[in-house]
């Protein structure tokens, strides 16, 4: 027996087939704790949840012939037929359909007086070829008749169609991943559906949503992709890169004549272009001796780090989050089905490759630094940066670096300058609120995290006689004015042509 949960997407071929497939479920010992079944959508699918299960179970639902194993994406013809002015036309039309078995999905006939001949459009499903075939191979020797569309994405179909037709759509954003995943994800944002539903949100704007989040990422690639960049000089041979990526978090580089740091990596979706920006401004080469830090496991923030192919400087607890599935590792919302749903999401979107090893920090001579433990030092272009941790607000596991000689305090995704993200990104990062109600694994720990980085920043500004950097996991890095945050200097926005 699995110790683990089996979901499995089930064909619903007649009324009584999930009491059916319940009797298996039971039979061998199974127990089902969750069917999600609505007609409404798709009245041939029931996604079930269950807990024991076995191999004996998986063969006697395959022996019944219960597991739906593919998605087929629809095929449709919509043609036009020219009727004469003449009695039972659509009447003989019709029968001639029935007898070749054919599915109609859509009939528009409306006659037009001033025409010599009214038009009868029928919209066929095209599965069973051989009835399609049969039935136009009629309708040429009677009629004269034109193919209109011939599609299997058409938005306009009912219900079960765009539900089938739907995830087709997404299976681009899912990078090869197979039916097994598009069926499984299926579940997960019909899951998503049904708890949102409950907030007061319609099921279907939620597809689409998840439709929109992948669609964006996939259309900031390539020619399309942009940053908005800041570049501060600290010495006359360092330098900080700050980059703002189309979506999702900020990439950081420091840099001097023999080193490079990267703070975080973007979405794994994103690591062509951002090498390819590198390069353009000549960083991150490999002239360089190179590190790289990671903050927390969010895919936005470590998703490239497989491609990298480099051991990144990070908390062991995010190695364990990354490897778990789920961004509310060890927070009070780790239950959360929407939480560990997301994290797969967008996980998948954005062809999450995290690191699966750390390197260990150095020691530090600090214990504390205002409200945060250190959890030691990291060296790298000349600076010795203080790597705090966090109290777990935003994320369990995540760090924060601080070096007040460079007078640079990355505070990631626990200080942000909401002001300074541009509309398009604030629209990308409205998805994860929407699933999640909060980006941040525990609201109250999150609220203190913020004042408690606030104060250590504007504890440090007041004793500088230059700016405190202020370096935020999304958005500009900023200096703190009158108590608030305020983005520094100038953005230049980069593409690659």
């Amino acid at each position: 027996m699995s110790s683990k949960n089996f979901s499995f997407a089930a064909k619903i071929k007649e009324s009584g087939d999930i009491r059916k497939i319940i009797s298996v479920i039971n039979e061998y010992n199974g127990i089902v704790k969750k069917v999600l079944y609505n007609s409404r959508i798709d009245s041939s699918i029931a996604f079930f949840e269950i807990a024991n299960f076995s191999s004996d179970l998986m063969t006697g639902l395959i022996k019944a012939d219960y597991i739906l194993s593919s998605v087929q994406e629809p095929l449709f013809i919509k043609i036009k037929i020219h009727l004469p002015r003449r009695a039972r036309a659509i009447s003989e039309i019709l029968t001639h359909a029935d007898d070749a078995g054919v599915i109609i999905t859509l009939m528009e006939f409306d006659t037009q007086e001033a025409k010599k001949d009214d038009t009868l459009v029928l919209m066929l499903n095209a599965v069973e070829s051989q009835s399609v075939k049969a039935f136009l191979d009629y309708l040429k020797t009677t009629y004269a008749i034109d193919i209109v569309e011939y599609t299997p994405n058409n938005e306009d179909l009912d219900n079960t169609i765009f539900y089938i037709t739907y995830a087709n759509r997404i299976r681009r954003f899912a990078h090869d991943q197979g039916d097994h995943f598009v069926l499984s994800f299926l579940a997960d944002i019909t899951s998503i559906a049904f708890e949102l539903k409950k907030l007061g949100y319609d099921p279907e704007d939620i597809f689409m949503k998840i439709y929109e989040n992948g669609e964006t990422l996939n259309n900031t690639l390539g020619e399309n992709f942009y940053a908005d960049y800041q570049v501060i000089q600290l010495k006359p041979d360092t330098s900080l890169h700050c980059f703002q990526l189309p979506c999702g978090g900020n990439v950081y580089i420091l840099e001097n004549a023999t080193e490079s740091l990267m703070i975080d990596t973007g979405y794994g979706i994103y690591h062509d272009d951002i090498m390819r920006m590198c390069q353009h401004f000549g960083l991150w080469q490999n002239d360089k001796k190179k590190k790289l830090f990671i903050s927390h496991g969010d895919a936005d923030h470590c998703g490239g780090a497989g491609y990298i192919g480099m051991v990144p400087y990070s908390h062991p607890e995010t190695i364990d989050l990354i490897r778990s599935g789920n961004r509310a590792y060890k927070s009070v919302t780790e239950g959360s089905k929407l939480e560990q749903i997301y994290t797969t999401m967008i996980g998948t979107f954005s062809k999450w490759l995290p690191p699966d090893s750390y390197q260990k920090f150095q020691p530090s001579d600090k214990d504390k630094v205002g409200a945060f433990p250190v959890f030691g030092s990291l060296k790298a272009c000349g600076y010795t940066f203080t790597v705090l941790e966090s109290h777990g607000g935003h994320q369990y596991g995540q760090l924060f670096l601080l070096n007040e000689e460079a007078g640079l305090f990355f505070t990631v995704d626990s200080c942000l300058n909401l002001k300074s993200i541009s509309p398009e990104r604030t629209k990308y990062n409205q998805l994860a609120d929407l699933f999640m109600t909060s980006v941040n694994v525990d609201s109250d720990l999150a609220r203190k995290e913020r004042k408690d980085l606030l104060e250590i920043a504007s504890d440090l500004t007041a004793k500088s006689d230059k700016p405190f950097y202020i370096c935020c996991g999304h958005g500009a890095i900023s200096t703190i004015k009158d108590g608030k945050l305020a983005a520094f200097g100038e953005t230049t926005r980069y593409t690659h042509s």
